[in-house]
């Protein structure tokens, strides 16, 4: 199992290497986007979808909370891992991870994702992040 700090740079390694926040056409936040985008498939993620596997991730999952998916199964929605990380890490640090990509105003670069950065890593007593 990573470490929180592990869990933090893997998410934050994988929403810059995307640039922009996982969104529906609605403007609504999701754990996962696909779209073609020049003739190839592009797959976008939110913070916390990076770290649900492919074979546990259904649409059903779409507008359901981290809490709602970490208390078992709901109808045709389990996700074990998502149990286990909230299990390990907590809920309140999962939720506030997902806000970090939810809340972004702009791509995952530039000041202002530093400053959110900086002071995400300052609240959950981790180090900073220093961008590979």
């Amino acid at each position: 199992m990573l470490s929180r700090q592990e869990f933090f740079e893997t998410t934050i390694d994988r929403l810059i290497e995307q640039r922009t926040r996982a969104m529906l056409e609605s403007g609504v936040c999701a754990y996962r986007v696909t779209s073609i985008k020049y003739e190839r498939l592009v797959v976008k993620k939110c913070a916390i979808g990076h770290h649900i596997p492919d074979d546990e991730y259904t649409n059903a999952m779409e507008g359901m909370t981290i809490e709602h998916m970490s208390t078992g199964r709901i109808g045709d929605v389990y996700v074990p891992s998502i149990i286990l990380y909230v299990a390990h890490f907590g809920l309140p640090f999962m939720e506030a991870l997902q806000r970090l990509h939810d809340a972004a105003t702009e791509e995952f670069i530039g000041p202002l994702f530093t400053r959110e950065l900086a002071c995400f890593a300052e609240t959950w007593n981790l180090q900073g992040y220093d961008s590979k």
